[in-house]
């Protein structure tokens, strides 16, 4: 119990210290050549334990020609991260969850990626949403207590992908 508090709290700090870099402009984008396909299978090794504990379906579906991008790997891991987290998080046993990686060819010879993680987790009302990446913030306050949130994850995924050049 020590241990699972000590790594609770620690990852309340870091999220914290981020959104703070990220809010006074001190977080610095560290771009280089990466593949995506590797990417995504160190997604899937990082999630399977907990979705096979949980009873969650996890499929993952790409269709990608060019899977090499240039982009900060880490920063992409941790909205990624953030994202299918919140999936696995407030989906229940017995639910699934979607991993969806994409490749639209522009026509400057430039192709746009996106990810789509679907589940049948517990939804956000429209009435939410617009307040959905403001930190601190959740759309039942009890979510706190059974799902052991901070309101950071979408804040900070947010940010980040403002940075990136990135939407949600």
């Amino acid at each position: 119990k020590i241990k699972n508090s000590g790594q609770v709290l620690l990852n309340l700090i870091n999220d914290v210290l981020d959104l703070t870099r990220i809010e006074n402009g001190k977080l610095e984008l560290e771009e280089s050549d990466i593949d995506l396909t590797a990417l995504v299978k160190d997604m899937e090794t990082l999630f399977l334990p907990s979705v096979e504990q949980k009873g969650i379906a996890l499929t993952i579906w790409q269709e990608v020609a060019d899977p090499y991008v240039h982009c900060d790997e880490g920063k992409l891991q941790r909205i990624l991260v953030n994202i299918i987290n919140n999936a696995v998080k407030f989906t229940p046993a017995g639910g699934k969850i979607i991993f969806f990686v994409t490749e639209v060819p522009e026509n400057d010879g430039t192709s746009e990626y996106g990810f789509r993680i679907q589940d049948t987790g517990i939804g956000i009302s429209k009435e939410f949403q617009e307040h959905l990446f403001e930190p601190f913030t959740q759309e039942n306050h009890n979510a706190r207590s059974t799902y052991n949130g901070t309101g950071l994850g979408m804040a900070i995924v947010k940010n980040l992908l403002d940075k990136m050049g990135g939407t949600i």
